[in-house]
């Protein structure tokens, strides 16, 4: 699948139900997701990513400026901006930016939405203080996955963190049957011809030692690498720091990393 096709999914799935293709809880489809309890899911997620790095005694060079890859409606950016100043949210769908500017209203800080549809960004080298994605780089395809990991090296600040989720295995126990329905992808081709219509959510892993090289290269120590419940269907923004082992479709992946200080 391409890369532009999938940009075409999200601002497809953004006008069907943008709060349930960001946060997939099976019993909220339908735009069931109340605004309170969409935006409290952030909240306690980056409250118990905020206390994970406290546990682990990791600290950011300063609280100036983060970044939200992939930031849909703002869940995580409102979230963020009680941790930082500033907080830019960046996605590929003008439709999520369009409603994250709506629903900005009923907060009080300095956040800001932008579309960007490539692989690279308009910002300078050493932007930010922190960079934060989680349920995103899982849907976008392996090569982009990669160029995306190397511009979040290159604009974030040497002392700042780089915190993201991402699959790194496929663990899925898939009959024969399974696997060629995937292969085909019947509704997508259906509503290609007309008939009907489909946005796919597609799950892309990374391997570790790939994402190890393009740390290495884009100057950063990988501070800590645990495995989270992002990829379950009923995560629901409930974070949970989990053992590899527990995972039950895909092995997802949480780095902490930080961008080496040049002496």
């Amino acid at each position: 699948m391409s890369f532009q096709s999938v940009n075409q999914d999200w601002e497809g799935l953004a006008k069907q139900d943008a709060m349930w293709a960001i946060l997939t809880n099976p019993d909220k489809a339908g735009n069931k997701w109340q605004s309170n309890d969409f935006f409290k899911s952030g909240l306690t997620e980056i409250q118990r990513v905020f206390s994970f790095l406290n546990e682990n005694k990791i600290r950011c060079i300063d609280n100036n400026k983060a970044l939200d890859f992939g930031c849909g409606v703002g869940r995580l950016t409102h979230a963020l901006a009680t941790h930082f100043d500033v907080v830019d949210g960046i996605d590929v769908s003008a439709t999520m930016v369009e409603k994250a500017e709506k629903l900005k209203a009923q907060f009080n800080n300095n956040t800001y939405f932008f579309v960007n549809q490539n692989t690279t960004t308009a910002y300078t080298d050493n932007t930010f203080s922190c960079i934060y994605t989680s349920i995103v780089l899982q849907h976008i395809p392996q090569p982009q996955q990669g160029q995306y990991i190397a511009e979040f090296t290159r604009i974030l600040k040497p002392g700042g963190l780089l915190i993201f989720q991402i699959p790194t295995k496929d663990i899925r126990n898939l009959s024969w049957f399974q696997k060629i329905k995937i292969k085909l992808q019947l509704r997508k081709r259906l509503a290609q011809l007309g008939i009907g219509t489909y946005h796919h959510m597609q799950m892309n892993p990374l391997p570790t030692t790939q994402i190890i090289e393009i740390l290495n290269k884009g100057n950063c120590q990988i501070l800590q690498h645990v495995y989270t419940n992002h990829t379950d269907i009923d995560f629901g923004g409930n974070l949970k720091f989990i053992d590899g082992r527990a995972s039950k479709d895909y092995e997802s992946s949480f780095f902490v990393v930080q961008k080496k200080i040049q002496n």
